[in-house]
């Protein structure tokens, strides 16, 4: 009952009696005959209703119980007013004893009170299965690590000037007899926060290092990082477990380590986070990465107060950077912040040469993603080294000497070609309009981004760019109608129909050539 105690402080225990006499009055005169209820002590009352066919059967019975409850009860000539928080739960939907049925509809009613009370509330089952199903998980996983289900890939990360291969991240896989491979996202979640988060994180640190031992017996000297989590990285044992495993490895230099820390990792406590990676970096010699650089809150603050080493470009922008003016300014400044705090950066993502042109006419020479390589097992990277080929065009685009304007076009051109054969294949292959929106959008293209960067930046002459943006965007006009009668069944999407196109593009190639 809501308000129930200010009746028997202000009236009596007398009159707080007489109101639950007639509370379970009303209560039996609003339920069925083939109902219970008992008064479980106190203001409170338990129900067992039968028969109940849907959620809104049992709400219309609730609903019409709690007004008959609501009306005013007249007790010695005094007038009370009084309400009913009630909490459901539906066996067996929700499967227990009836202690555990009890303590649910307990539970629920709890939440009726908080939300503001003279209501009722259902026992969320599905929440509850979600925990129960979180910890099965997690004793599952716990089980897989204690029989030595789980190992690391490694993602190999290369200079793209020079061709290097530099170094390669550690990545856990969870490799289930009966299941198959596990990605780390279907099972890391399960165990966040939790000790067990902090055993396996312990784990990878240890085989990562073994792993550098090993393949420096054999001549392999790169470096290799380890994704640490702010739990991990925070508890007690941290310093103390990744100062003795590099003891026990006194061969390994300990830069060839790196830790890399989730930036929203920081974001709970900058302070002790700041402290501990600085620790990590001046006493131990390891290296810091602060990793999904721009999906944070306080990028900025984190440059600043964060000792890391490298900034990882997440990969979330570094996908669509071809496609999305956002994400190619995103990038843009990511690279001149890391440049002005004199951090190295890296783009993770990486997935076509496309990619990679753009990333090194921006400034960023280091990189990963499957256009590189694919994470594979540890064994399979020794033969790996021996027959990975660098990108030439990568490389042969490092080597050029370029002004400043004519890396402007360059990296112009690269969005040009990336655009007008992206279209032509996706046209040729008859795909939607609605796939190709993004790209026929004059308004919403890297080209109309790049040409009012560049009225920003007065290195073009401003016919020159007029000129541009008109052909430019001619050239989208065009590329949207030919997708509208692709659509509309007007064309076939043969190659004579892109005829028109590649005409408009060489004339828009034309200008950037006699700039």
């Amino acid at each position: 009952l809501d308000n129930f105690k200010p009746v028997n402080d202000s009236y009596g225990h007398e009159v707080g009696d007489q109101l639950l006499i007639e509370v379970a009055q009303r209560i039996r005169a609003n339920i069925r005959e083939e109902d219970t209820v008992s008064r479980q002590g106190g203001d409170e009352f338990a129900l067992l209703l039968g028969d109940i066919s849907s959620f809104s059967h049992c709400g219309q019975m609730l609903k019409r119980l709690h007004q008959a409850l609501a009306q005013p009860y007249v007790i010695d000539d005094l007038t009370v007013d009084i309400g009913a928080s009630s909490g459901i739960t539906f066996y067996p939907l929700d499967e227990g004893d009836i202690d555990t049925l009890l303590r649910h509809a307990d539970q629920a009613m709890y939440q009726a009170k908080l939300a503001g009370k003279n209501r009722y509330h259902f026992f969320n089952t599905e929440q509850d299965q979600k925990t129960i199903n979180t910890n099965t998980r997690s004793q599952e996983i716990q089980q897989g690590f204690e029989e030595g289900e789980l190992c690391l890939y490694y993602q190999p990360k290369v200079n793209m000037k020079t061709g290097d291969v530099f170094g390669a991240e550690a990545l856990i896989r969870w490799i289930h007899p009966e299941k198959g491979m596990i990605p780390p996202l279907e099972f890391l979640p399960s165990i966040e926060d939790s000790d067990l988060e902090i055993e396996i994180g312990q784990w990878v640190i240890t085989e990562a290092i073994k792993q550098l031992d090993e393949w420096m017996k054999h001549g392999i000297t790169i470096e290799i990082s380890v994704n640490v989590s702010s739990y991990h990285l925070l508890s007690d044992t941290f310093f103390a477990h990744l100062s003795d495993a590099l003891e026990q490895y006194p061969e390994i230099p300990s830069h060839y380590l790196q830790l890399e820390i989730l930036e929203s990792s920081a974001l709970g406590d900058l302070k002790t986070v700041s402290a501990v990676i600085k620790t990590c970096r001046d006493v131990l010699g390891v290296n810091i990465a602060l990793d999904d650089f721009g999906t944070g809150y306080s990028s900025l603050t984190h440059l600043r107060n964060l000792p890391a080493n490298t900034i990882k470009i997440d990969q979330s922008f570094v996908r669509d950077m071809l496609d999305d003016p956002s994400d190619y300014a995103i990038i843009d400044g990511v690279i001149g912040l890391a440049e002005s705090f004199h951090r190295d950066v890296i783009a993770e993502g990486v997935e076509t040469t496309e990619h990679g042109l753009m990333l090194l006419l921006l400034g960023c020479h280091n990189a990963q993603g499957y256009g590189i390589a694919r994470p594979m097992p540890a064994s399979d990277i020794p033969l790996w080294l021996e027959t990975y080929v660098p990108n030439k065009e990568w490389t042969k685009c490092a080597a050029q000497q370029r002004t400043v304007k004519e890396n402007k076009i360059k990296l112009l051109m690269v969005m040009l070609e990336y655009w007008f054969h992206h279209i032509e294949d996706a046209f040729l292959s008859r795909k939607s309009n609605d796939e190709l929106g993004v790209f026929v959008d004059y308004r919403k293209s890297n080209l109309r981004s790049w040409v009012e960067r560049a009225r920003q930046e007065y290195l073009f002459d401003k016919e020159w760019l007029d000129s541009l943006a008109l052909e430019n965007e001619k050239m989208h006009q065009l590329a949207n109608s030919l997708c509208i009668q692709h659509k509309e069944g007007v064309n076939k999407g043969s190659s004579a129909d892109l005829v028109e196109l590649e005409q408009a593009y060489k004339r828009v190639t034309t200008i950037i050539a006699n700039q």
